[in-house]
């Protein structure tokens, strides 16, 4: 019981951790992508 009781406590400590980690890369991969937008925008306008 004690092992079955521990492991949720486990995966309920991990998931903060994870969505912590998955919403800084979600953030990051936003943030580089509009600056990849403008720099290929910021490109085509001095062609």
């Amino acid at each position: 019981m004690n092992s079955n009781n521990g492991n949720p406590e486990l995966k309920s400590k991990d998931e903060p951790q994870v969505t912590k980690g998955f919403k800084f890369r979600v953030i990051m991969t936003l943030v580089f992508f509009v600056l990849a937008l403008f720099y290929i925008i910021w490109l085509l306008k001095i062609i």
